[in-house]
């Protein structure tokens, strides 16, 4: 969800408007429901309120627009033994059949999916927390054989249980209530390359609509990047430098007053 002020500029205002488009729903033109039609006023409305809240504040410089992100802003919670022992089964079984493929003939940090994400990426990710990572969990982050054979790269002799314990021995302490077990307080403990090529390939609409939406912003202007759950602002950036802004920026309560 975008929305954008009066005081964008006609380029500005052109390129949020395509990255907000969404394309047509099924096979054909399929009109959006009134559920998710209340959605987006919600969200517009609360988009809203967050640049004027912000703009309001004398503490900070006025922004020109607000791009609404999602956010997975959730607790950190121990790792539950049997969903840690349900993960150790599957990988131990997917590791046997990865020595059985071999190694990988393409060096894992080379791989396209394992690049350093661009700025504008990066920073969508990082305030959004990873929810797409949610989905990590039941599917025991992605990891099959054919991604797991990824150290054997430089490591061709590893056996079964080397290959498994090196993957189990990165899980945090602590992950992410609900999400994936490798879903930590700064993002996934994995490294790139030894991530399942999903992970670094996916994007979601709402990312999409942001890179495209920013591609041609001004550079000259402040735009504001949110991550926005049900209660309220958890993260911000300015898109402009990429700098972080204090949620209590989006609470009038706490603004300091001229």
């Amino acid at each position: 969800m975008i929305f954008f002020s009066s005081s964008v500029c006609g380029k500005c205002k052109s390129a949020i408007e395509r990255g907000a488009r969404r394309p047509a729903k099924g096979s054909g033109q399929d009109a959006l429901d009134q559920d998710e039609v209340d959605k987006l006023l919600e969200e517009g409305q609360r988009a809203r309120g967050y640049l004027e809240t912000f703009n309001s504040n004398p503490d900070y410089d006025p922004a020109n627009s607000v791009f609404l992100l999602p956010s997975a802003d959730e607790k950190l919670v121990p790792q539950r033994e049997a969903l840690v022992e349900e993960l150790r089964q599957h990988i131990i079984a997917e590791a046997k059949k990865a020595c059985e493929l071999g190694p990988p003939e393409q060096d894992p940090l080379k791989r396209e999916d394992t690049a350093q994400p661009s700025n504008r990426l990066s920073a969508a990710c990082t305030v959004c927390r990873g929810q797409c990572c949610f989905t990590g969990l039941a599917s025991h982050a992605f990891l099959d054989a054919d991604g797991l054979r990824a150290p054997l790269f430089d490591h061709p002799d590893m056996r079964a249980q080397e290959l498994a314990d090196f993957y189990l021995d990165l899980l945090p302490q602590k992950h992410v209530a609900d999400s994936c077990l490798y879903h930590a307080s700064t993002g996934c403990a994995l490294p790139r390359w030894a991530r399942a090529e999903l992970c670094g390939t996916y994007l979601c609409d709402t990312v999409v609509d942001f890179l495209v939406g920013s591609e041609d912003l001004c550079s000259n202007h402040a735009h504001l990047v949110v991550a926005n759950a049900d209660n309220g602002a958890t993260e911000a950036i300015l898109h402009s430098d990429l700098a972080p802004v204090p949620v209590k920026a989006f609470s009038k309560k706490n603004r300091t007053d001229p």
